[in-house]
């Protein structure tokens, strides 16, 4: 029983099994997924899946502040996700993240008025166009945790994303980021 509590603890501290609150000398490997491009100095690293989850492709990046690890986003699909299964799959992986991670704060949905215009037989129709977002968020210590399905209504895909939040490091990668938008300006 103690072990058992012990792994739930564990899991719970680190996400996706990543080396949060390490401070990284380079992008550390993450398991199930090749290194695609990036790196801390960039303040960023991009991952591509090498196995799918629950059918889906995925894709996944690091955002890095003071070399730690203080975001990670998990992008599912377009592979994997259509008109016909969109809700299903995010169904499925809503479900996955309760028994991870507990109970839900929050569930958003965003619709844009034009919907009740629109004649459509399939649920997913309105996300796939951009009419529809739905998300899910949970708050734990240390992390916060958001999943939304949406459409790209540019080439009509629908994609699930999860968002990792080191709460510790929240303001400081917001700091980064405000800073390279100056240096840019």
């Amino acid at each position: 029983m103690i072990t058992l509590l012990m792994t739930f603890f564990v899991s719970l501290a680190t996400p996706m099994s990543l080396p949060w609150n390490k401070t990284l000398k380079d992008v550390p490997p993450v398991e199930n997924y090749k290194y695609w491009y990036g790196d801390l100095n960039w303040g960023s690293a991009t991952y591509l899946s090498t196995s799918d989850i629950s059918g889906m492709e995925s894709e996944l990046t690091l955002e890095f502040a003071g070399k730690k690890i203080a975001r990670a986003t998990l992008v599912l699909g377009p592979g994997g996700l259509n008109e016909y299964n969109c809700i299903i799959k995010y169904r499925e992986i809503v479900s996955a993240l309760k028994q991870k991670y507990g109970s839900v704060v929050r569930i958003t949905q965003v619709k844009d008025p034009s919907i009740d215009e629109l004649l459509y037989d399939k649920e997913c129709y309105a996300l796939k166009v951009g009419l529809r977002e739905v998300s899910t968020a949970w708050d734990l210590d240390g992390f916060s945790i958001s999943s939304t399905v949406y459409g790209d209504e540019q080439d009509e895909t629908i994609l699930i994303e999860i968002v990792y939040t080191n709460k510790y490091l929240k303001e400081k990668l917001t700091e980064t980021e405000r800073r390279k938008i100056i240096k840019r300006l």
